[in-house]
């Protein structure tokens, strides 16, 4: 909305009775399964998307911003992380009347005091157990918001994060830190990526293990240093708690 306008957030309870319902469905990817939702839509009264555009919008790394103004990640992020939780989103925009995106996310079990356990799966995963005395962490990112969200989440986890949004950063830091016991980096960087920096670091130090979260997983290159040890690769879209167990796991 670069001259201005309105946001607005709507939440709605959806209930739906077959795959086929009433039309419920229709535009919503992945389709709803029988079911309780909750339906979370952002609208904004801007630019709105033309058909081509809207089109490929959930595409990973597809985006119409200028270099350095925008991944195009965040659409195909939303669209990956409701469809790991079981919902699916839809997408609505026309050009001059702005887009409206609407996430369905399924109803959690009420929990009830006087029953701690009921609507708890009986084989839901333990929260995986940190090494003695925590870990200590180097988060590369250039995209400061989802930095800042990932480093609350491994804090949050009990663990010492380090900030860094450039590789040459990083390296920086790996060089003045020995104390640092693992590397999170993101693979898509201005200047240096992830590979370029997991391949220094580990020259600096040849045993410290590393994750590259990328939607890039496809690239030759990933392929090679996946198969060096202590070096893993993680497809985005990527939930905390997998994170933290993927970072448990390499230490």
């Amino acid at each position: 909305m670069p001259n201005g306008g309105t946001l607005t957030i709507a939440v709605t309870s959806l209930s739906v009775k077959g795959r086929e319902a009433d039309g419920k469905n229709e535009g919503i990817s992945p389709a709803l399964a029988p079911g309780g939702y909750v339906a979370v839509t952002v609208r904004d009264s801007g630019t709105g998307m033309p058909p081509d555009v809207l089109a490929r919008a959930c595409e990973p790394f597809f985006t119409t911003k200028p270099v350095g103004q925008g991944s195009g990640l965040g659409l195909s992020m939303v669209h990956g992380l409701t469809a790991q939780s079981g919902g699916g989103m839809r997408l609505e925009s026309h050009p001059g009347l702005g887009t409206a995106v609407t996430l369905y996310l399924p109803h959690a079990p009420v929990h009830s005091p006087a029953h701690p356990g009921a609507g708890t799966p009986a084989d839901a995963a333990a929260p995986p157990l940190l090494p003695a005395g925590g870990a200590r962490i180097l988060l590369v990112e250039d995209d400061a918001l989802v930095r800042m969200a990932n480093a609350a989440v491994l804090a949050e986890a009990g663990m010492t994060v380090t900030e860094a949004a450039t590789g040459e950063e990083a390296l920086a830091l790996l060089e003045a830190d020995d104390g640092i016991g693992i590397l999170v980096t993101d693979f898509a960087m201005p200047g240096m990526t992830g590979a370029d920096l997991a391949r220094l670091a580990r020259h600096h130090r040849r045993d410290l293990p590393v994750l590259i979260v990328t939607g890039y997983a496809e690239k030759a290159e990933l392929q090679e240093l996946a198969a060096e040890p202590g070096i893993r690769i993680l497809s985005k879209p990527i939930p905390p708690p997998a994170l933290i167990g993927h970072i448990t796991a390499a230490l």
